[in-house]
């Protein structure tokens, strides 16, 4: 997918935004590189909503939260609005709060080495299963399509590092170290959704562009007014009050 860039406003943008989007981008992640949402407050109801696509395509989704963004009944909302088991959909949607810049760089370390590893296990399980019969083989590759792989999202990554305890140097310094792992990410092209909604802090206003360009795919949702964020009469798909009421 080619990278949304510039969108002025959200009636402008609102065709970038459509489920097929994010599904596109979970096909084509090793292709594209990791996806990032950016802009106003429904996004982090956005992201959510497409986990619940997410998952319909058979993957599995892991949350990080850095500023206690996940919200379980939204989730359920958004199932119930589908008409979706709810806790089925639920049981593939798991959540790890980071309350520290530490605990952020921990964690997001962890997560690059496991996904590595899941991704070599299905390779070497793949490479095993080569040895049967052709007819199995091929229904076994087509079963593993989507794999039940995990996609990641990151929701407010970078929220910790700019908090009164942490020196601006030391912020900064952490920072640059959190951008580093997810261009290893990038790289190694793992399914990474990051969600941020951006803040006025110098480090992050001098270190957003890096974010931007480590992106295959940038959502940039901008311009909602509170009117119209409160109301659920945006148009967006056919769930729009589940995707936008307030958080």
């Amino acid at each position: 997918m080619t990278p949304v860039r510039g969108q002025s406003g959200f009636a402008a943008g609102m065709p970038n935004f459509a489920h097929s989007d994010v599904r596109a981008w979970a096909r084509n992640v090793q292709r594209g590189g990791p996806g990032l949402l950016t802009g106003e407050r429904p996004i982090f109801a956005l992201a959510l909503g497409w986990q619940v696509i997410l998952t319909l395509e058979g993957y599995r989704v892991h949350n990080i939260d850095g500023a206690n963004r996940f919200n379980v009944f939204h989730l359920a909302g958004e199932c119930m609005e589908r008409g979706l088991p709810v806790e089925d959909v639920l049981n593939t949607i798991t959540v790890q709060r980071v309350f520290t810049p530490y605990q952020v760089l921990d964690v997001v370390s962890q997560i690059a080495d496991e996904a590595l590893r899941k991704r070599r296990e299905r390779s070497e399980a793949r490479d095993a299963r080569a040895d049967f019969a052709a007819d199995e083989r091929s229904r076994e590759t087509s079963a593993d399509s989507s794999g039940g792989e995990t996609i990641y999202f990151f929701l407010s990554p970078c929220k910790q590092f700019f908090d009164g305890d942490v020196g601006e140097e030391e912020g900064e310094f952490l920072l640059k170290r959190l951008l580093g792992v997810f261009r290893y990410m990038a790289r190694k092209s793992l399914p990474v959704m990051i969600v941020e909604r951006g803040y006025d802090h110098p480090v992050f206003q001098r270190l957003y562009p890096e974010l931007e360009n480590l992106a295959g795919c940038h959502w940039p949702l901008t311009q909602i007014p509170d009117s119209e964020y409160h109301s659920g009469e945006l148009s967006y798909g056919t769930h729009t009050g589940s995707l936008f009421h307030a958080d």
